[in-house]
């Protein structure tokens, strides 16, 4: 798995008006798949082209159907045309919300602590408000948090020592232990001259 700045992804994803949304969206869902070695879990790619892939099906079965229409009555026409249109935008709604959720899915299953319903909800929200290319911003901060976990970079953050003194003895007592201190340094470096 691939680390990346999420600023950066943000950025290019705005940059490109949204086409290197997709092009991480696929490498990412590469990576999640080799990283859970669970090649099912995340369902193919093109799922994400349904809406338009249905809506492109279903003008060009109309198109036919016209075409060839032998004599058929008007309402029979519309009545097929609607069949249609629902059949196509029920495609066009299910798979790309199902593709994304299971994405939530390979991304919890990888950081437990963040939630699947909130990558999902949160990718709703996106497209509703119109502004989907925040999420991968976010999501790729937590695949960032795996990545240092992984590789324990968090492990590896050195604590500051912290001197510590007795907390029953007076603020003098700890003002002449630092004092000494003070002398011991400098007359140590004076013998060493």
């Amino acid at each position: 798995m691939q680390r990346r700045k999420p600023l950066t992804v943000f950025l290019l994803s705005l940059v490109t008006l949204g086409i290197y949304s997709l092009v991480w969206t696929y490498k990412t869902r590469k990576e999640l798949i080799a990283e859970l070695n669970q090649p099912q879990a995340i369902p193919a790619f093109i799922w994400l082209f349904a809406p338009w892939l249905t809506m492109a099906a279903t003008g060009i079965v109309m198109a036919f159907f016209q075409a060839f229409n032998s004599g058929e009555t008007p309402a029979a026409t519309a009545v097929i045309a609607l069949t249609l249109v629902i059949a196509s935008a029920v495609i066009a709604l299910i798979l790309p919300f199902f593709w994304f959720y299971k994405f939530s899915e390979a991304v919890h299953a990888l950081v437990p602590e963040t939630e699947t319903t909130m990558i999902y909800v949160l990718w709703v929200v996106m497209w509703v408000v119109g502004f989907p290319l925040v999420w991968p911003l976010i999501v790729q901060t937590e695949l960032n948090k795996y990545l240092d976990r992984k590789s324990g970079v968090a492990a590896q953050t050195p604590v500051p020592a912290v001197a510590t003194y007795p907390v029953d003895k007076p603020a003098h007592h700890v003002a002449h232990h630092a004092h000494q201190v003070h002398h011991r340094t400098h007359s140590s470096e004076h013998t060493q001259r």
